[in-house]
């Protein structure tokens, strides 16, 4: 059996691209469109990288994009009344069903920051979910949205 990637696409979330601070609106953040784990393929994880743009601001010692996963086992039920569709997502007070998967430190302003390659069925035990999507968090100081933003998937399969 050989590990096989499937070529990197996009994830359509026009919500990440001007999302608010969480210092601004604590329970903000944004959901990218619901993906289904392929059935064709026989799929083992599914890589994701995200895309931040950031404007001119006062950097921090905590300047961060906090990037999380949510699964769904019929692409219907989500927690936390999360969505399958691209959009805006409130958030708990306590976020304790969301996965977190990485923070994309974004140390100085208005600059382009990339992501490393980050695991999906790492956050569920090592197994994909039927239905999954990223949900991320603004962290950048209060007041300052992003200016673009993109979340792109490889998925990795045995054949």
């Amino acid at each position: 059996m050989a590990l096989n990637y499937t070529s990197p696409a996009t994830l359509a979330s026009t919500s990440f691209s001007t999302l608010a601070s969480k210092n601004t609106t604590a329970t903000a953040a944004a959901g990218c469109i619901a993906r289904a784990t392929s059935t064709t393929n026989n799929v083992v994880d599914t890589q994701v990288r995200i895309t931040a743009v950031t404007p001119a601001f006062t950097a921090t010692s905590s300047t961060s994009v906090d990037l999380y996963v949510v699964g769904s086992n019929d692409g219907t039920t989500w927690p936390d009344g999360i969505t399958a569709s691209d959009a805006a997502v409130t958030l708990p007070s306590l976020s304790n069903n969301l996965r977190w998967i990485g923070s994309l430190m974004c140390p100085t302003s208005a600059g382009t920051f990339v992501s490393e390659p980050l695991s999906v069925a790492a956050a569920f035990g090592g197994v994909m979910p039927q239905q999954w999507k990223v949900v991320i968090q603004n962290n950048l100081p209060a007041g300052v949205s992003l200016t673009s933003g993109t979340v792109s998937f490889s998925e990795i399969y045995y054949n």
